[in-house]
């Protein structure tokens, strides 16, 4: 017959029943707050020579050096984090895709909302969660790489949609996951095919002309290009990445599209971006919540801002590392909690139907195997264990 719960046991699993809520609040808030430091991501330069950078899901301006000039107010621009992409626009403001809304915001060079392009008003549907832009300022249209929807769109700054390219039901075919795009200084569009492992150039009707490999001969590793970037000389410059975009090197192909220069990376690191600039390249990190500036010609490599900015990026980094440790402890009393919930339930339903060591003396008259010796002994020592708690 079943004995009832006595005080002591309600108040104890009481006690257990709280401290599985509270963990789970504490790993809820942690993760959310681990996933809102997120470091460095997009980068970019206006007009004006201003750079903006994502930072944790907010926009900062800096200057050329690194300074930082202001924090846009994204919630009263109406932009909703995370975001797709960042291109500069003739009059010193920014194009800001919002992966989270589909939409691409025009910001002034002030800083303020111009208007909102919403391509889910056009017939041809909306954009999927990552795309990347670029202002083609020769022809005053927007060239969209719209990854997962494997094609590429061409827009007036209206919204209104002049072409695009790629398959009907949207699938992968011309593009396979097309990411970077860029009109370099020969006119041709230059876009990074990134399944196809390949940049494709593109004339102004979309068809492929030629494809330009950017990875090594013997690349076994870094097999999937992503960030794309080009100099005023023509050159290239490509993020290849593992098979799970992380990792990488960082390769400039020349004019003809062949690799000459490979840029050695800190390890660890995991471009976010790169800002192609006339002296140095810029690369935001968000492993290591650094923006690294690299040279050209003697790849001499230097953490890029000011104290201020890596100040605010390493306090950033120390919050993320806490907050992951935060998750893991947590998930990790949660489960010791949960098994000792289980052990408990299991010596109690053993209290109800005899002890285990009189099973035990039982098995060794009946010669029992080695496997259901072990096996009741394990039980006897979680019952010695949890006796107090169920007596």
């Amino acid at each position: 017959m079943s004995k009832e719960i006595n005080p002591k046991q309600k108040l104890i699993f009481i006690n257990i029943v709280l401290i599985i809520i509270a963990l789970i609040i504490l790993i809820t808030w942690a993760s959310k707050k681990e996933i809102d430091e997120a470091g460095p991501s997009l980068i970019n330069q206006d007009a004006h020579g201003r750079i903006w950078l994502e930072f944790n899901s907010d926009i900062y301006i800096l200057t050329n050096e690194g300074d930082i000039i202001t924090e846009l107010d994204i919630k009263q621009l109406g932009i909703a984090p995370p975001f797709a992409s960042f291109t500069p626009l003739p009059d010193g403001g920014m194009l800001v895709g919002s992966r989270e809304t589909r939409k691409i915001h025009v910001i002034g060079s002030d800083g303020s909302s111009v208007k909102v392009i919403d391509l889910a008003e056009n017939k041809i549907g909306p954009l999927f969660g990552v795309f990347h832009l670029f202002y083609n300022a020769m022809t005053s249209e927007i060239l969209i790489a719209d990854t997962s929807n494997h094609r590429i769109v061409v827009i007036d700054i209206n919204g209104k949609v002049v072409k695009w390219a790629g398959e009907v039901d949207n699938t992968p075919g011309q593009f396979d996951f097309p990411n970077n795009i860029l009109v370099d200084n020969q006119r041709r569009i230059i876009l990074v095919n990134t399944n196809k492992h390949r940049l494709s150039i593109l004339s102004d009707s979309l068809e492929t002309l030629n494809e330009y490999n950017p990875l090594s001969r013997n690349s076994s590793q870094f097999t999937w290009p992503v960030f794309l970037g080009a100099d005023k000389k023509g050159r290239f410059y490509v993020t290849n990445h593992d098979n799970n975009l992380k990792g990488g090197e960082l390769v400039r192909l020349d004019v003809d599209g062949s690799r000459e220069m490979v840029y050695t990376l800190p390890e660890g690191v995991e471009p976010m971006s790169i800002l192609v600039r006339e002296k140095d390249i810029l690369l935001s990190d968000h492993h290591t919540f650094r923006i690294y500036s690299i040279r050209h010609d003697d790849r001499e490599l230097s953490i890029y801002g000011s104290k201020g900015l890596n100040d605010m990026m390493e306090k950033s980094r120390k919050n993320e590392v806490f907050y992951t440790l935060t998750v893991k402890i947590c998930q990790a009393l949660l489960v010791l909690i949960l098994f000792c919930l289980l052990a408990i339930l299991l010596v109690s339903k053993l209290r109800r139907k005899g002890l285990p060591d009189e099973k035990i003396k039982a098995l060794k008259i009946e010669k029992p195997t080695l496997s259901q010796h072990l096996e009741y002994l394990f039980i006897l020592k979680i019952n010695t264990l949890f006796s107090s708690v169920v007596n």
